[in-house]
């Protein structure tokens, strides 16, 4: 904040993390979660209308997880000062097919002309872009 930075995106749980044995997963899931709990009451996050937005697979973190970020995004939805992205169940890759998927089922279905697909409109298709579902 005090060198003008807006947006700050930190990495905690990429898709390969997954692979590691379930106990360290749960752990790690477990920190995450508490570390989302205390992000939510901080004082400063409130003062300082910092959104907090996660990115990544969502669906594939664990229900208690999953409620946990989405009060925290609830809790943060209306500031519009600074914005905190967590990358958490993410990979790049993933995230560049998934945004692909969803750019195919538009033209499949009519919505969507394959010369009307540029950088601009593909970034609208991202975790962080306003067509990013929780499905």
């Amino acid at each position: 904040m005090e060198v003008g930075v807006r947006i700050v995106t930190v990495y905690g749980f990429s898709t390969e993390n997954f692979a590691r044995s379930p106990d360290e997963v749960e752990f790690l899931f477990s920190l995450i979660n508490r570390a989302f709990i205390d992000l939510m009451k901080d004082e400063r996050v409130h003062r300082n209308k910092i959104r907090v937005k996660v990115i990544g697979e969502i669906r594939r973190l664990p229900e208690y997880l999953q409620e946990t970020i989405r009060k925290v995004e609830e809790a943060t939805n209306g500031y519009d000062e600074f914005r905190f992205n967590l990358a958490i169940g993410y990979g790049g890759r993933e995230e560049i097919i998934n945004a692909i998927r969803k750019i195919a089922r538009k033209v499949r279905e009519g919505e969507l002309e394959p010369d009307e697909i540029n950088e601009e409109m593909f970034r609208q298709y991202l975790y962080d872009g306003p067509y990013r579902t929780r499905t």
